[in-house]
């Protein structure tokens, strides 16, 4: 840190997790910056004199009661009591400085940056079985299915759909995934219609127009191409597998969970 230069402008959650004051070397020569800087917000210029009186006794303050905070929180503390958003006003000297720490370290400012600190510094969980994951999600969708919930929406399928290939669960050639693509164009047709036809009443002629191209680019596509180039139709491809897979599974009145062997 270099000790000459002004106090590093920095938001709570970042302020509280530099080195404390209680840890520095050194913290006059960032003072006297700091309170430079106070002053000039205030629109004052203080003499020599006074600014070294008022650096000395912060510091000595400082280092005996607030030396859990860090130079970054001091500023804080200073700089939004100049602006009066911390505590009261006696003008520019260390009883007005003293009064804005101690508002500022009851604040939630400090208190809600101190928490997210906290969670940051928590250790990251470890990653998921990517096997177990592929499972949750399979039976995620086999369950937004069943209960007839918006299932062309949530959740993606893509990782359940792959877990789904690569454990033998699912099987589809070729042929079945390119019907599915057709089922997948013909559903999504049918949704762009609806919503063109709803643009035509409330008068979007904007909306309308945009859509009606993307209409026509699934009406006439090249099935492959889209299938290819089209996130929201192999999305819609791989949901149209799944139902064939999952009216297979409620046929047979398999309990899909303990299949996979889901813990609770």
């Amino acid at each position: 840190m270099d000790t000459n230069a002004i106090v590093p402008i920095l938001p709570a959650s970042e302020a509280v997790a530099t080195t404390k004051i209680s840890a520095l070397p050194e913290i006059y020569n960032p003072l006297v910056v700091l309170l430079g800087y106070v002053h000039l917000l205030r629109g004052q210029k203080p003499d020599t004199e006074e600014l070294v009186f008022q650096a000395s006794e912060l510091e000595r303050e400082l280092k005996s009661n607030y030396s859990y905070l860090t130079l970054e929180e001091v500023r804080i503390a200073l700089e939004n009591g100049v602006k009066k958003r911390f505590g009261d006003y006696y003008g520019l000297n260390v009883v007005s400085y003293i009064e804005w720490l101690d508002a500022y370290k009851k604040s939630d400012t400090r208190r809600k940056a101190l928490e997210e600190h906290r969670v940051k510094s928590l250790p990251a969980p470890p990653p998921e079985d990517p096997i177990l994951k592929g499972k949750k999600s399979l039976y995620l969708e086999y369950t937004f299915w069943a209960e007839n919930k918006s299932f062309f929406w949530c959740p993606d399928p893509s990782e359940a759909y792959k877990y789904a290939l690569d454990s033998g669960i699912l099987k589809a050639t070729r042929e079945q995934k390119l019907e599915a693509a057709e089922k997948a164009r013909k559903k999504i047709v049918e949704d762009k219609e609806l919503e063109l036809e709803k643009y035509r009443k409330d008068g979007e002629k904007w909306s309308y127009d945009t859509n009606l191209v993307l209409l026509n680019k699934y009406k006439e596509g090249e099935i492959t191409d889209l299938l290819f180039n089209d996130a929201l139709l192999r999305r819609y491809a791989k949901k149209i597998v799944l139902i064939g897979l999952f009216e297979e599974i409620k046929a047979k009145g398999i309990d899909l969970k303990s299949t996979l062997n889901i813990p609770d």
